[in-house]
């Protein structure tokens, strides 16, 4: 038999150790939080090459006629984005075998 003796929530977790450290591509949009939370700065560390990724705007599709539509616009998004790729399969399987 199991029996919990005691809990902690990762925040207080986390505070036990003498040094923290981590790598996120999102840290400084919560660079408050951290602070908040762990009394910690937030330091960015550019990268040591040019960006070559383009951001481009986000394209917003009201309406879709059909449901290949939908999947070409996800195979140019998978073509784009190949980190991406495990969740499109998986929406493009869910696509396909419920709709």
């Amino acid at each position: 038999e199991n029996q919990t003796l005691a809990s902690i929530t990762f925040q207080n977790y986390f505070r036990l150790y003498p040094k923290l450290a981590g790598m996120t591509g999102t840290a400084m949009t919560e660079a408050g939080e951290f602070m908040e939370i762990y009394a910690l700065d937030v330091v960015e560390i550019p990268t040591n090459k040019p960006v070559k990724r383009i951001d481009e705007d986000d394209v917003v599709y009201r309406k879709l006629v059909r449901r290949s539509h939908f999947m070409t616009i996800i195979a140019a998004w998978l073509i784009t984005v190949p980190a991406a790729a495990l969740l499109a399969a998986a929406m493009f399987y869910l696509l396909t075998h419920l709709m």
